[in-house]
């Protein structure tokens, strides 16, 4: 799938998704049909991943689709390029993440968003995490990050959250 028709597929499944969450769908499960699954599939992007951005947005107003297209985009280009369109057959669970108090370096929640932010770009994430939630969304307000920015700085720095910690002080 060329790049064009991702970006249509990938706002066409999108609005599919607010439209199904808005008139009440409560999960994915309940947004796709078959085929959509499969464009799906094909990119690398999980299903879930589409239901929490329209949810979240019908919910809170926020992540606009644009950064869901730019974060969706990312992890597609990951999957086509970096794992070569195989997916990883490890999913982490909400009980693998770092405490949602732990910090590093006094910075709270560094820790839990860049274990998500690492296996968000490798397609390991439990369909209970999401990368992006409301607690992310603080962080990156907090640190004038933006989501995408902090995605390629977890993985220009191999998910060490340390070296991301120096990274976010000498941009503060």
């Amino acid at each position: 799938m060329k790049n064009t028709e991702w970006d249509n597929e990938c706002r066409r499944l999108y609005n599919v998704a607010l439209e199904k969450v808005r008139d009440g769908a409560d999960g994915w499960e309940e947004i796709f049909e078959e085929a959509d699954l499969a464009v799906l599939e094909a990119n690398g992007i999980s299903p879930v991943q589409f239901y929490d951005f329209a949810d979240d947005f019908h919910r809170h107003g926020e992540p606009p689709y644009e950064i869901a297209h730019t974060l969706l985009t990312t992890r597609r280009e990951y999957f086509l390029n970096t794992q070569k369109g195989v997916g990883s057959s490890t999913s982490i669970q909400p009980s693998d993440l770092p405490a949602k108090t732990d910090e590093i370096d006094g910075i709270p929640w560094l820790p839990r968003i860049t274990r998500k932010a690492h296996h968000f770009l490798r397609g390991e994430l439990n369909s209970d995490i999401m990368y992006g939630c409301g607690g992310d969304r603080k962080f990156f307000k907090e640190h004038a990050i933006h989501p995408l920015d902090f995605l390629r700085l977890v993985e220009a720095e191999n998910a060490d959250p340390a070296r991301i910690a120096s990274a976010l002080q000498a941009n503060a």
